[in-house]
């Protein structure tokens, strides 16, 4: 157990800082049954756990996840909720922290009716790029350049001619790529400088299953996206 002093995070650093306190156990836990029991947390596991812990914190992906958090809600008392959030999904199987369980815990947290609409606020050209992700996701792609994207949604609109309208100038197609970073639908991965930042790897920041289920309530969606995000053999349809 661990007390915190529910303050303001002031940065990234601060947070990640909190984070390892939070997630940090002691060498020895009450047991439930009574506060007079100690019970003591097996050397190795606790090696093994502080371990996993230092390769999480260390993750640029986790790293971008806490600092969008601490943007939505600076309180140390949300940030060590999350954490909870995502230990609970811990398993026999799974006994370590991911940063798919912190993402996971994110959706759990946000009221989905605002990421709703969120979704419902994009321009049609925002959503297609949208959708473009989500196909690139399905098949294990997590992350990509927004002209790999751009080459999905116009490599679908080209089997599908007349129902998709793909015939935008690139300023504005990449005002629609700044405008998902901007609305932090997706995020820049890793370090790497690129001389465009059109060419840098993005991944998605929101829960996928509920980026489909806004996509499909969407309103006015046209037709062809829509049947598209629900095709067949999405693992998220």
């Amino acid at each position: 157990h661990q007390t915190i002093l529910f303050r303001g995070v002031g940065s990234q650093c601060q947070a990640i800082r909190l984070v390892r306190t939070v997630l940090t156990p002691s060498t020895t836990a009450m047991t439930p049954a009574a506060s007079t029991t100690v019970m003591t947390v097996d050397p190795e596991f606790l090696r093994r756990w502080l371990k996993e812990l230092d390769f999480l914190l260390s993750e640029t992906s986790f790293k971008s996840l806490v600092k969008t958090w601490i943007e939505l809600d600076a309180s140390q008392r949300a940030l060590a909720q999350l954490c909870s959030a995502a230990c609970i999904q811990l398993t026999p199987e799974q006994p370590y922290l991911t940063v798919e369980m912190f993402r996971t815990a994110w959706s759990v947290m946000v009221d989905p009716d605002e990421q709703k609409n969120m979704v419902h606020d994009l321009s049609v050209l925002e959503l297609q790029l949208l959708v473009g992700m989500l196909k690139l996701e399905h098949r294990n792609i997590k992350s990509y350049s927004f002209l790999a994207v751009l080459n999905e949604v116009e490599s679908f609109a080209r089997r599908n001619e007349g129902l998709l309208h793909m015939e935008y100038s690139k300023p504005v197609q990449q005002k629609a790529f700044d405008a998902l970073l901007e609305a932090e639908f997706i995020q820049m991965v890793g370090q790497q400088r690129h001389e465009h930042r059109w060419q840098a790897p993005v991944q998605l920041t929101k829960d996928i299953v509920q980026l489909v289920e806004d996509v499909k309530s969407y309103p006015e969606v046209p037709t062809a996206l829509k049947a598209w995000v629900t095709a067949p053999g999405n693992d998220f349809a």
